[in-house]
Order: structure tokens, then C-alpha cells, then sequence
């Protein structure tokens, strides 16, 4: 079992600058920051201390939409001093409008961005997600992709996208992308009042039916990386959760992303690091919850071109 102070996730704002009919966390434009700078640093300086030196320390910035936290790029060239491993969840709308001297920070070997990218034309991108946005995406994909040399994209799969997921794949390659993943729908949130309940029809057997042919051919596999699929066949479904913590954007501290309030260690900015609890953290990781018809497909029919051992 990992250490958690070696996996900090810190979903840095509730703020969005965009709207998307199943956001789970019913973000919008109007909300107000509280993680800044120095509380960052705080956290990264008490929690880094505590990790396993030997080990990987990862932090794992989202939102919202985590560039509209104000310091962004104050807080990710700090991480990158300070060696951690970067990963970046972001909507893709804003990379534009950076300073090239911001930018380059992303050329760090240890840092990866996912971009959300829901289609391969406007039509299907934005059944779900905002409308004209689409290309601007495209276009701040492919800027990415000259500075950073990790950037994946993220599709949540939804019945205009579902039939031809393959599309999705070309998207990836003419964008020169080094992986592709997918969500499935939840019912939270946004999605409860907006998404049509057929929507959440879709099961992720159905998803590793129509991927797992495509991820067979020698030009599509390489971007299982950072995929589900590529878990589940190489641990038969058997998920845990590296322990870690998840600061939210208000300062409180959970044992996951998942933010049950049972389990919530306490506030960051009332009482301190105090909240980061080893033991709390250990007991109250829990497993993936996977479907195993998924695992079962998907370990009969994935043909790895390179197999492990």
C-alpha cells in the first residue's frame, strides 16, 4: 500500500469558463477562489515532506477549470521546482490566451495535460458541452502539443459519439496526441437536471466493445495510454486507489476524489495541515468499482502488441 502524501489531488477552483450539461460539479463562471499560492505551497511544502523520497510524488491539478485559478502558473512552476509529477485536467478553452513564457513551463518532462474533447466535429463535441467551442479546442490542442509531450484527451462517451469512437481515435492522431480516455456519464450534479435519462444508458461494456477492436490495430493502441481499458486487462478489474488526499476547492480534505462528506478530514484553511491524517487516509481509500462484464470482455479480446512479463 502507497503512501498517500506521495498522490495530492487539489481541484485549485469551482470556477468554470464554460458550461457542460453534466458537469459534476456544477461549476460556473461566478464562483470565488480560495486555494492561492501560498496556501498551495503550504500544502505541497507539509505533504511533500511526509512522502516517500524514493517513490513518485504526484500532484494532480483540476477544477473547475484549474487556469482560472489566478495563480496557476505560479503554482505549477512551484510544483515543477520542487520535482513533483504534474497532471493537468483542463477544458482546453483557454491555452491561448498565455504568455509564451507560462507556456513553457509545460515543457517539463514531468508534466501532462488531458484536454476534454468530446467529438470529432462541432455537432458532436458540443451536443452536451457549450456551444461554439469546438474548434477553439482543436486549435489550443495542437498549441499544446508543441510545448508539452504528454497531452492526451479525454471524451465523455454520450449517443452521438458512442457509434463511431473510432473518429474520436483519428482526432487523437491528426492532433498528435499520446492518449485517449473516456467517462462515462454520472448522474450528478448538472447531469441530473439536463443530460435525457437515455443517456445514461450507455455501459461501459458497450464503450470496451466498440474500443477494444480499434486498440487492437498497431495504429491506434499506443493511445491506450492513461486509459481504463489498459487497467483493467492488466489487473483483471482487481483496482485500488493509490491512497492519496484530495484537497477541494474550498479547503477541505477528503481521502479521495469521491468527496463523501462522512469522510471529509476537515478544513485546510481553518485548521492547518492537522488535517492530513495518514491513518484516516490509509482506512478510508477505497477500491475502483468496476464492471466486471467490461473486465471479461476486455480480457478476452485485447491483443497487447508489447505484453508485460
Amino acid at each position: 500500500m502507497g503512501n498517500p502524501f506521495n498522490y495530492i489531488a487539489i481541484n485549485l477552483t469551482n470556477r468554470c469558463n464554460t458550461y457542460c450539461k453534466y458537469c459534476f460539479q456544477s461549476a460556473t463562471a461566478t464562483d470565488q477562489d480560495y486555494l492561492y499560492f501560498e496556501t498551495v505551497k503550504n500544502i505541497l511544502d507539509y505533504t511533500g515532506n511526509r512522502a516517500d523520497a524514493d517513490k513518485k510524488r504526484i500532484v494532480h491539478l483540476t477544477g473547475g477549470e484549474p487556469t482560472m485559478n489566478h495563480d496557476f502558473f505560479k503554482i505549477l512552476e512551484y510544483v515543477i521546482q520542487k520535482g513533483f509529477v504534474v497532471r493537468i485536467q483542463s477544458n482546453g478553452l483557454s491555452w491561448n490566451r498565455f504568455r509564451q513564457e507560462d507556456l513553457e513551463l509545460l515543457r517539463n518532462k514531468n508534466v501532462s495535460i488531458k484536454i476534454s474533447l468530446d467529438g470529432w466535429n462541432a455537432e458532436t463535441h458540443e451536443f452536451l458541452r457549450a456551444p461554439n467551442t469546438f474548434e477553439l479546442i482543436k486549435s489550443n490542442i495542437q498549441l499544446l502539443t508543441h510545448y508539452c509531450r504528454m497531452v492526451g484527451i479525454k471524451t465523455c462517451v454520450h449517443e452521438k459519439n458512442i457509434d463511431e469512437l473510432g473518429r474520436m481515435l483519428e482526432v487523437c492522431k491528426e492532433l498528435s496526441v499520446q492518449g485517449f480516455s473516456y467517462s462515462i456519464l454520472r448522474r450528478e450534479g448538472e447531469a441530473l437536471h439536463h443530460v435525457p435519462e437515455q443517456e445514461f444508458q450507455i455501459s461501459e461494456v458497450t464503450v470496451a466493445e466498440k474500443l477494444i477492436p480499434l486498440f487492437n490495430k498497431p495504429e491506434y493502441q499506443y493511445l491506450m495510454n492513461g486509459n481504463n481499458l489498459l487497467l483493467y486487462y492488466y489487473t483483471g478489474g482487481n483496482i485500488r486507489y493509490q491512497p492519496h488526499f484530495y484537497v477541494d476547492y474550498d479547503g477541505n480534505v477528503y481521502p479521495h476524489q469521491s468527496c463523501v462528506q462522512e469522510e471529509c478530514m476537515g478544513n485546510v484553511l481553518k485548521e492547518g495541515n492537522d488535517v492530513f491524517v495518514l491513518e484516516k487516509a490509509l482506512e478510508w481509500g477505497h477500491s475502483h468499482e468496476v464492471d466486471m462484464p467490461t473486465v471479461a470482455y476486455v480480457k478476452e479480446h485485447f491483443q497487447p502488441r508489447n505484453k508485460r512479463g
